[in-house]
């Protein structure tokens, strides 16, 4: 699904939230190490399932004062 979409400004605090989720994700690959990796390495990739833009994209329409969750959703609920 290729979706144009433009983000006017990229805020910090999105910046911080997807620090904070890649912090997650090489937390989640550590234990998977530990426990001896019995997921597949290709499941903690970040470029298979997030998209920066995308996240900067649907964070500026969360606040905004008419957003909905069908819209954040994309109407696929």
């Amino acid at each position: 699904m290729d979706v144009m979409y433009q983000v006017p400004v990229i805020s910090v605090r999105g910046v911080q939230l997807a620090a904070l989720l890649m912090h997650g994700i090489d937390h989640a690959m550590f234990v998977n190490d530990v426990a001896g990796s019995p997921l597949p390495l290709s499941l903690f990739c970040p470029w298979m399932f997030f998209d920066g833009k995308l996240f900067q994209y649907k964070l500026l329409k969360s606040t905004a004062a008419t957003a909905s969750l069908h819209q954040l959703c994309g109407d696929n609920v």
